[in-house]
C-alpha cells in the first residue's frame, strides 16, 4: 500500500501446480520451472453438514509415474481457489488423523502387534508385526500376515510362513471398515501343516484390530493383530518405555549384536522398520 514493494517469485503456487487457469492472477501466469512435473492430484470437496467426527478419505489421481519430490496439503473450509466473495459466513471445519497411505505393489502395510494364544495359553504378547492388505475389486481384499512364527515354551520356534486369506468381505459404517473371511486347508511350514483360517476384524483410522482365528490338528490358536495409537498420555508412555529390537521372523535380538538387515523397533505401542547397516 505504501513504499517500494519487492517483486519476489511465487515458488509453488497452487493454482500453477494444479494447471488450474492463471488468468488474471496477481504475479502472472507462471511460477514453475520448464522440468515442473504435476505427478499425482486430489482435488475433493465436502459438501455435507456433519455434527460428529466422520471419516474422508479420496484417492489420488496420478498423472505420471515419477517419484514426487514435495507435496501440497491444503484444507479449507470454503471454497479455497473461490476468492472472499464465495466464502460462506462462520464456515468452519475441524481435522485430525490426516494420513498418507502408500500402496506397496497395491498393498496397504500396517505395522502392530500380535498376541498369540494356544488352548488358553499366552504363547505371545505384543509381539511387533505387519499385516497386508491387497485390495481386490469391489467389497473384496487379500489378508496376509506374513512370517508368522509359533514359539512355544521348551521348543525351537516353527516358521509357519505367511497366513494369507483370499476373498475377505469388506462393509464401511460409520468410518469404520469390517473385514471377514476364511480359508480352508491353508498349508503351512511347506505343507507340513494344514490348517483352517478365520478373519474378522475392523480397521478405522489408526484403529486396527484383526483376529486370526487358526485351527490346527484340532488345536485352536488364537491371533489378534492390533496397531492403536492415540493420545499424549500414550505419546509421553512411549518416551519412556524401553526399545526392544526384533528380527524379520519376531525373534528378539540384541541391540549391540544386530547385523546389517531391517528390524523391527518398539517403545511402547511404537513400532517401526529400521535398517541396519
Amino acid at each position: 500500500m505504501a513504499g517500494e514493494p519487492v517483486c519476489a517469485d511465487m515458488t509453488d503456487r497452487d493454482r500453477c501446480i494444479l494447471g488450474m487457469d492463471m488468468t488474471g492472477c496477481q504475479g502472472g501466469e507462471v511460477s514453475k520451472s520448464d522440468d515442473a512435473e504435476l505427478i499425482a492430484v486430489i482435488n475433493a470437496e465436502i459438501t455435507e453438514d456433519a455434527s460428529e467426527w466422520t471419516k474422508f478419505s479420496a484417492t489420488f489421481d496420478y498423472k505420471s509415474d515419477a517419484t514426487p519430490e514435495m507435496i501440497n496439503i491444503i484444507i479449507a473450509a470454503g471454497d479455497y481457489f473461490g476468492g472472499a466473495s464465495v466464502v460462506g459466513k462462520d464456515n468452519s471445519i475441524t481435522v485430525d488423523d490426516v494420513k498418507l497411505i502408500y500402496a506397496e505393489n497395491d498393498k496397504n502395510v500396517y505395522s502392530g502387534v500380535l498376541n498369540i494364544d494356544m488352548m488358553g495359553n499366552a504363547l505371545a504378547t505384543n509381539k511387533p508385526a505387519t499385516i497386508e492388505i491387497t485390495p481386490a475389486g469391489e467389497g473384496k481384499c487379500t489378508f496376509t500376515l506374513p512370517n508368522f512364527v509359533l514359539e512355544m515354551p521348551g521348543a525351537e520356534p516353527m516358521v509357519l510362513g505367511d497366513i494369507v486369506v483370499n476373498d475377505v468381505t469388506t462393509s464401511e459404517e460409520n468410518g469404520t471398515t469390517a473385514y471377514n473371511g476364511e480359508v480352508k486347508g491353508l498349508q503351512l511350514a511347506g505343507g507340513s501343516i494344514v490348517a483352517d483360517v478365520t478373519l474378522n476384524g475392523t480397521i478405522s483410522g489408526n484403529n486396527v484390530v484383526m483376529n486370526i482365528d487358526v485351527m490346527w490338528s484340532g488345536i485352536p490358536i488364537k491371533v489378534t493383530f492390533t496397531s492403536t495409537t492415540s493420545g499424549i498420555n500414550d505419546i509421553n508412555a512411549d518416551l519412556n518405555a524401553p526399545v526392544e529390537y526384533f528380527n524379520i521372523q519376531g525373534m528378539r535380538v540384541d541391540a549391540d549384536n544386530m547385523t546389517p538387515g531391517i528390524y523391527v523397533k518398539r517403545q511402547g505401542n511404537k513400532v517401526s522398520k529400521i535398517l541396519v547397516k
